[in-house]
């Protein structure tokens, strides 16, 4: 049986995620990251993609299971 190779995540999908885990909305992103509500949608849509997930709770908590995302010292890091 072969290995299953996931491709990294961009960078800016890594931050995108970490926002979305730390609880920030689509808009408070777009702020924050200082990009349009449609390009935070963008990178939501290929996270989505990529953990074939349908919803973000179910990204962030196969991010957490794939070693995307950790906790180190009570704060979300990727």
């Amino acid at each position: 049986m072969s290995e299953i190779v996931y491709r990294p995540l961009t960078v800016r999908q890594e931050e995108v995620l970490k926002l979305i885990a730390e609880g920030y909305g689509t808009g408070e992103i777009a702020s924050k990251m200082d990009l349009s509500v449609n390009t935070i949608k963008v990178f939501r849509a290929g996270i989505l993609n990529y953990f074939g997930a349908v919803t973000m709770v179910q990204a962030v908590v196969e991010a957490f299971k794939r070693g995307v995302l950790k906790v180190e010292d009570g704060r979300i890091s990727v």
